[in-house]
């Protein structure tokens, strides 16, 4: 008698083992799915932060240096690439003649419109052309942000 109770007692602590692991598992499964939508969530408004502070860039740049500064949005199917240039010799576009940065799994529209290139020329009187908002578009989740010119 005493050898079952000692056989089922063991038997009961594997058991307890092998739910405790499982249901471990499981909640770290579901804490995972949400970090990486949280991870993408903050890459998202990181570069769309990041575009922002470029236009706002290029702004002060136009105005400061009295000269016209373009800010130049190309995009292709898996990226969204910006440059920012001018088209005269400022003092800050001297030694570099151009800034260009990518971001991955981004896309544009500007004005409800899908094109490849788009062109924004800030003036030196501090005006810019084309009017519109910029909608950033995240490629895998469809999230969506408009940035107003």
């Amino acid at each position: 008698m005493k050898i079952i109770k000692i056989i089922s007692k063991k038997y009961f602590f594997l058991i307890e083992i092998l739910i405790s692991i499982t249901l471990v598992s499981i909640f770290l499964v579901l804490v995972s799915i949400n970090v990486k939508k949280a991870v993408e969530d903050y890459k998202f408004d990181s570069n769309v932060k990041k575009i922002t502070s470029y236009i706002d860039f290029s702004k002060k740049i136009a105005s400061i240096h009295k000269s016209d500064v373009v800010a130049t949005f190309f995009q292709d199917e898996n990226s969204l690439t910006i440059k920012i240039s001018s088209y005269e010799n400022t003092p800050f576009f001297h030694n570099i003649r151009n800034l260009e940065e990518k971001f991955k799994n981004l896309n544009f529209s500007f004005n409800k419109r899908y094109d490849d290139k788009l062109l924004i020329t800030f003036t030196s009187s501090g005006y810019y052309f084309p009017k519109g908002n910029i909608m950033i578009v995240q490629k895998k989740t469809n999230k969506e942000k408009e940035i107003k010119l």
